[in-house]
């Protein structure tokens, strides 16, 4: 009889969290690490805390990538499509609600409500470990596996996941320690930037309307020359 491969995954993030559970649902035993006090702290930020949990439009024009071709892109979409996803939160019983603009959130307008969800269905796991407060410090490729090492001790694994999310808000815990990780097995890392930045201006009038949300389209100008258009 085949061994069941046990299976670490490093980031209890939404990546790592979902990860978990499909992998669970195969049946394969899951260890879960996360190094803050709680899982998903991000995925409770998403939608201003409404849980922009997905977007009905999902298509290789809306990435920007040099690590894949738009049809490689595409195929990966094509493999995990909106319909999917949304068949399988109807099977874990969160309700979605799309809007005109294809953004989709729960029912709930709740990004707590979701993370209970899967916090229970994780929970009621038997193959399922969850390792808090922990962070992985290194990561050794071995024979038939993998050495993961932390505070705690070590621990090898058949498979390993990295769901550690990267340098972006860091006071929600944001790091490259998965880019380290990676680099250390040898994995090729691209350079990363910043993909959605805040504008800052120094007009008080303007500043006063930090944390507001409009659709509206904004106009560069220099010397009444237009530099720039964005919708």
């Amino acid at each position: 009889m085949q061994e069941i491969p046990k299976v670490a995954i490093i980031g209890a993030g939404a990546s790592g969290i979902f990860c978990a559970m499909l992998l669970l649902s195969f049946g394969i035993p899951i260890v879960l690490y996360e190094k803050n006090k709680t899982l998903g702290k991000k995925l409770l930020a998403t939608g201003n805390g409404r849980c922009n949990i997905h977007n009905q439009h999902t298509n290789s024009k809306h990435y920007q990538t040099s690590s894949f071709t738009p049809k490689e892109i595409q195929s990966i979409l094509q493999t995990c499509s909106f319909g999917t996803f949304a068949k399988t939160c109807q099977k874990l019983g969160i309700a979605l609600e799309i809007c005109e603009d294809g953004r989709v959130y729960p029912q709930s307008n709740s990004a707590k409500s979701v993370l209970e969800v899967f916090g229970d269905i994780l929970k009621d796991s038997k193959n399922f470990t969850m390792v808090l407060e922990t962070e992985v410090l290194e990561l050794c490729q071995t024979q038939g596996g993998f050495l993961l090492k932390s505070a705690q001790g070590q621990e090898k694994y058949s498979c390993v996941v990295l769901a550690c999310g990267s340098e972006a808000t860091p006071k929600l815990g944001g790091s490259d320690k998965g880019l380290e990780l990676a680099k250390n097995l040898g994995l090729e890392i691209v350079q990363t930037y910043p993909s959605l930045v805040s504008l800052n201006i120094e007009s008080p009038l303007i500043c006063a309307l930090s944390g507001v949300k409009i659709k509206a389209k904004l106009t560069l100008k220099k010397a009444n020359q237009t530099l720039a258009e964005v919708l």
